[in-house]
């Protein structure tokens, strides 16, 4: 789950330490977000994964809002990826941890 993540990490820092802007579609509240909520995986062992491998934190996040049944209608159905396929709940349970990350403020 974290092989990805600190390949991103690696090219994030490599950019930062140029002194350069970094905009992401996805960080570690999408971990915790997509494997915590929708996959059910323990939100103590993504943190543990978090704090080990996870070195920087972003400056500014913009969460843009979508009921899960309104994005699922607008992704064409002939090319779902592997997030994509999974069922509503999951979208469902995703979404309340990312709203949950942007009323603390995480």
């Amino acid at each position: 789950m974290y092989a990805s993540r600190v390949e991103l990490i690696q090219r994030i820092s490599f950019a930062l330490e140029k002194k350069k802007w970094v905009i992401s579609d996805r960080f570690y509240w999408s971990t915790f977000a997509y494997q915590g909520g929708g996959r059910n995986i323990s939100f103590n062992k993504i943190s543990i994964l978090n704090k080990l491998f996870v070195n920087i934190s972003p400056g500014l996040v913009i969460y843009l809002d979508v009921d899960p049944i309104v994005g699922l209608s607008r992704i064409r159905k002939n090319s779902l990826d592997r997030i994509e396929k999974e069922d509503i709940d999951f979208f469902f349970r995703a979404r309340e941890v990312f709203l949950d990350f942007v009323k603390k403020k995480r």
